[in-house]
């Protein structure tokens, strides 16, 4: 079993998003390295390299298009501004989505940024619970990571004009929260991004979930 702590998530996580009909990847449990194998399909000269397989290493499948766009759908329904909010349902609605929502999300920096933490953190939980699902970290690790409350699935977000929003802040203090949390150390529960992100009065957070354009 992988000591999660000492796992760099970034790359497993990057790559579970990534579709490239002629790369597939793998991450290699031994190096914590993911190495691309090109499908002999897509090759211009013949391959002869030892497969993945016979090398020991694990294949990233990446998630479905429907669930990245689930996570869109999730951010929206926190943000607070209701221009933004109406903006960005109506660029996500038809084909296109993706590029419309990034499109749209240019409009909005602290919005944009508030996004980036909130997909960054989903992707790192999906990143733990694929390690989990390939036996490769203990399950009750991988759970007590993904069922924790902290982060910035749980609030609602405003735009730049919100003086309680601080992107650069809330970016920070989420890298914090998932270092400490895969390090063993996090107290799971509502974390400090909740002060950073002020909620609409009334709003009630409720458990967050572990990709969507970036």
């Amino acid at each position: 079993m992988l000591d999660l702590g000492l796992v760099n998530l970034r790359s497993p996580a990057e790559l579970l998003e990534d579709h490239s009909p002629e790369t597939g990847w793998w991450f290699d449990p031994r190096s914590d390295d993911c190495d691309p194998f090109i499908d002999p399909a897509y090759a211009d000269v013949e391959m002869e390299e030892e497969s993945p397989w016979e090398r020991g290493l694990v294949r990233i499948d990446t998630i479905p298009s429907r669930e990245a766009y689930g996570d869109m759908e999730v951010f929206i329904g926190r943000v607070r501004d209701p221009r933004a909010r109406d903006l960005l349902e109506r660029a996500i609605a038809g084909r296109g989505a993706f590029r419309r929502f990034k499109d749209t999300l240019l409009e909005f920096p602290a919005l944009r940024q508030a996004w980036f933490a909130f997909h960054d953190a989903r992707m790192q939980r999906r990143a733990i619970r694929w390690l989990a699902d390939q036996g490769l970290i203990e399950e009750s690790v991988a759970e007590r990571e993904v069922q924790s409350e902290g982060g910035p699935e749980a609030t609602q977000v405003g735009v730049g004009s919100d003086p309680g929003v601080d992107p650069v802040r809330t970016a920070a203090v989420v890298a914090a929260e998932l270092r400490a949390a895969v390090g063993g150390g996090a107290a799971y529960g509502p974390g400090p991004v909740a002060a950073l992100l002020p909620e609409q009065r009334g709003h009630r957070r409720g458990p967050g979930r572990r990709a969507g354009p970036g």
